[in-house]
């Protein structure tokens, strides 16, 4: 089943708001609670600004299918390195 584009909308605020924690600083890496540790996943920003850019690309291919315009869009001439 394809996501919706509110759908989408909903997580790329959740990534954005990621993003802005990361950036400063209130991230948690790990945390100690009688005597457990908790290791949490680490992402870098790199890695979030790409999800959030993929993540645009699904949102506008949505819009377009539900608005009833063409999913496809030119090809872009540049390389990301």
């Amino acid at each position: 089943m394809a996501e919706t584009a509110a759908e989408i909308s909903a997580e790329l605020v959740i990534l954005r708001e990621a993003r802005r924690k990361l950036a400063k600083g209130e991230r948690v890496k790990d945390v100690w609670r009688a005597g457990r540790r908790i290791v949490y996943a680490e992402v870098t920003l790199d890695q979030l600004n790409k999800t959030i850019q993929m993540r645009e690309r699904d949102l506008e291919a949505a819009e377009a299918a539900e608005g009833g315009r063409s999913r496809r869009r030119a090809i872009g001439l540049a390389w990301t390195n």
